[in-house]
């Protein structure tokens, strides 16, 4: 598989073995899984990612040394920087909380192409190996390329709310139920006023200054109960389960609790979880009415 993206003047593709990449139901290998909190972890393959120039390298076996550690240095950063953004860009797109190690490169080699469809093109190809500062498999899946393709293409960000998300089941795996519960109630809590500031404008609820400072100085107690009621926003339960998130999560952080069980950062992501679906279904909604 290759995914190219573009780049200020070079053309960058980054090389995923399709053999590696691919089984035959478009993921790469399953190396865990874990049935009570629905996740599941894929082998990452080896990617590779060539840079493509405008510049012609005159004699490229030929370069002298400090000519070549030059030319490794600028394409070094540059695979490196396009090769994190993948990973990044794979981690949101296929859930695989566990992509979070950065990338190295293992070793730069050059050679200069003059001729693409026939046709001679002044231009150089840096081919740059990299690999996972890791020890261990890490998780992926490559039936979204394309999708990760159209992120690179357009420096395509993942949103705040689910880099959180993500990070707060990652913690969670590890045991580190405290801290998955307070990246998940931040999430909950972002996800949470955006949804509402968006009812409230479109019910002309007030002037936009005015409804983000309601928003702003209202608690999260009321917000996640009253307001989302009177907003006809998730049932009694969920409304309920939202409350209790926000209380654990300032007890946790004012020290009047120490420990959060498995079970409570659960329910605190999965009321996150469903906080950010319900953020992401307004647009629909706004079509609809």
């Amino acid at each position: 598989m290759r995914l190219a993206a573009g780049l200020e003047g070079v053309n960058v593709v980054i090389r995923v073995p399709e053999s590696e990449a691919e089984s035959q139901e478009g993921q790469g290998r399953l190396v865990a899984r874990h049935q009570i909190e629905g996740w599941q972890l894929w082998e990452i393959p080896a990617f590779g990612i060539d840079i493509l120039t405008p510049h012609e390298v005159q004699e490229a076996r030929g370069l002298s040394d400090v000519l070549r550690e030059g030319i490794a240095l600028e394409t070094d950063r540059l695979a490196i920087a396009v090769g994190s953004s993948f990973l990044q860009s794979v981690r949101w797109r296929t859930g695989q909380f566990r992509l979070l190690d950065a990338v190295s490169v293992l070793d730069t080699t050059f050679e200069v192409e003059f001729y693409v469809d026939k046709e001679r093109v002044p231009a150089s190809v840096a081919h740059v190996p990299l690999t996972l500062e890791s020890n261990i498999d890490r998780s992926l899946s490559m039936n979204v390329h394309s999708v990760i393709e159209r992120d690179l293409r357009g420096n395509t960000r993942p949103p705040l709310i689910d880099v959180l998300l993500l990070d707060a089941r990652l913690f969670q795996s590890e045991g580190e139920h405290r801290v998955a519960l307070a990246f998940a109630a931040i999430v909950l809590e972002l996800a949470l006023i955006e949804t509402l500031r968006i009812r409230l404008r479109r019910a002309n609820a007030g002037t936009n200054r005015e409804i983000d400072k309601f928003l702003d100085e209202i608690s999260n107690r009321l917000l996640s109960t009253i307001i989302l009621s009177l907003l006809n926003i998730g049932d009694p339960s969920y409304r309920e389960r939202c409350k209790t998130v926000f209380e654990w999560r300032n007890a946790l952080i004012h020290g009047k609790r120490r420990r959060v069980s498995r079970d409570e950062a659960q329910i605190a992501i999965e009321a996150a979880q469903k906080m950010a679906d319900i953020l992401r279904e307004e647009p629909k909604r706004a079509r609809v009415m």
